[in-house]
């Protein structure tokens, strides 16, 4: 994701891997955060293996389109799109990605807090004060 709000905030491509319809689920680093303290505080969690992230998927161009909107740079969308066997090879890319959060609510009382938006209108926002520096 800060990938592609760098390159809308800078009128840059925005490189899309294949036809851009695999799936993502993009957590937001305070959540994922608190999932780790989560996870250090309780006792439960000594040698489990526990997904963290955001059950949410989108896309990967929906994700590129979401960007360009909330950043509202007021400038066209530039996508390139690249085959996947450019950018990989032989090896095949996983075409979703979507964790089961089911143990880290259980056993944490985990839950993501941040929505996709917010998380985006937040690293545009953040990018955009540095790219001002």
């Amino acid at each position: 994701m800060p990938i592609f709000v760098d390159a809308i905030l800078n009128d840059k491509e925005v490189i899309i891997h294949g036809d851009g319809k695999q799936t993502r689920s993009m957590a937001y680093v305070d959540d994922l955060i608190e999932g780790t303290f989560l996870a250090i505080e309780n006792e439960k969690a000594v040698g489990e293996v526990i997904n963290l992230g955001n059950e949410k998927e989108m896309s990967v161009i929906d994700t590129a389109f979401l960007i360009h909107k909330i950043a509202a740079t007021g400038k066209e969308l530039k996508l390139k799109y690249v085959k996947m066997e450019d950018i990989f090879g032989k090896y095949k890319d996983i075409l979703r990605r979507r964790p089961d959060l089911t143990k880290a609510q259980n056993l944490l009382g985990y839950k993501p807090k941040i929505s996709m938006e917010d998380a985006i209108k937040r690293t545009v926002e953040r990018r955009r004060k540095e790219i001002e520096k």
